[in-house]
C-alpha cells in the first residue's frame, strides 16, 4: 500500500519528528495530531497540517484520519505520575485511536511504534530476545504497552554495547568526559522513590523513578533484528555513534540539552 496521506501522533516528540522528516521526504501529505501545550514550530511547513487535541478525546482527531491511508502511532508517555496514568493514555486511549480507525468506511492501517521496555530483556538463557519470546516486561511503562502482538524490533543488532561502553559512547557524542561508576541498585532506587515524592508535592512527573531504574538496572536490552531484515528488508542507515551524535544535535537544537 503506498503511502500518501498520512496521520501522526507524537510528532512533536524526538521519534514523530523526524518521521515527519522521512514522510515529507517521501513526498505524503502529514496531518500531525499536537496537543495543545506541546512545542511543535518545527512542524509549521507545507505538507503538514497540525490538528490540535489528544488521543484521550477521539473526537478530537477522527475527523483528521479520514481519508488516510495510514496511521503512525508514534505518541505517549515515557514518563507519568502514576501506572494509572500510564494505562490510560499508552493503553485505553491506543484503543481509542485503534477503534476510530476502525469505525472508518475505508480503515487506514495502523502502525504502532512502542518501546523495547513492552517485550523485556532477553531470557536468561539467552544473549538476545526475538519476537518469539515471550513479553517479560520490568516496569510499569513496559506492562502498559506490553498488550499488542505482531510487532518487530527495528533495530540494529550488528553489537551490543555493555552499560559502561554505552554511556561511554553517549559521553563521546555530547562532548563530555565522564566517570562510570557501578552503584547498587537500592541506592538508584532510593534516589527514584525521593524523586517520586518530589514530583508528588510539587505535580510534576518524575524522569528519574522507581520504574526508569528498574528498566536501568536490567541485565540486558540486546535483541535481534533478524525477522525485521527478512520480512520488512529493513537495513540501519548508520552506525551507532553516528546516531548518538546526531540525537545529542537534535536534543541541543530543541532545547533538551
Amino acid at each position: 500500500m503506498p503511502l500518501k496521506t498520512v496521520f501522526l501522533t507524537g510528532a512533536s516528540g524526538f521519534v514523530g519528528a523526524h518521521l515527519s522528516d522521512e514522510l515529507l521526504r517521501r513526498g505524503c501529505q502529514v496531518r500531525c495530531l499536537v496537543r495543545p501545550s506541546a512545542k511543535a514550530e518545527h512542524l509549521d511547513r507545507p505538507g503538514i497540517v497540525r490538528g490540535t487535541g489528544t488521543l484521550e478525546d477521539p473526537a478530537s482527531y477522527r475527523d483528521g484520519l479520514d481519508g488516510c491511508d495510514t496511521v503512525f502511532h508514534v505518541g505517549g508517555l515515557v514518563a507519568a505520575r502514576s501506572p494509572a496514568e500510564l494505562l490510560r493514555i499508552n493503553g485505553r486511549a491506543t484503543g481509542h485511536l485503534a477503534d476510530a480507525c476502525a469505525a472508518l468506511p475505508r480503515p487506514p492501517r495502523l502502525v504502532y511504534v512502542s518501546s523495547l521496555a513492552a517485550a523485556g530483556p532477553p531470557p536468561v538463557e539467552r544473549a538476545y530476545r526475538d519476537e518469539a519470546d515471550r513479553p517479560t516486561p520490568v516496569s510499569d511503562y513496559g506492562r502498559r504497552d506490553a498488550a499488542h502482538r505482531g510487532y518487530y524490533f527495528a533495530c540494529d543488532d550488528r553489537e551490543h554495547p555493555t552499560y559502561w561502553q554505552f554511556g561511554r559512547r553517549v559521553a563521546d557524542a555530547l562532548g563530555r568526559r565522564v566517570i562510570v561508576w557501578p552503584l547498587w541498585r537500592w541506592v538508584g532506587s532510593t534516589v527514584g522513590g525521593v524523586s517520586e515524592a518530589v514530583s508528588q508535592l510539587t505535580g510534576s512527573t518524575a524522569m528519574l523513578s522507581r520504574d526508569k531504574v528498574r528498566e536501568a538496572t536490567a541485565w540486558s536490552w540486546a535483541c535481534s533484528g533478524a525477522k525485521a531484515r527478512a520480512q520488512l528488508a529493513f537495513v540501519p542507515a548508520r552506525p551507532l555513534d553516528f546516531r548518538l551524535r546526531e540525537t545529542a544535535e537534535w536534543y541541543r537544537d530543541h532545547g533538551w540539552l
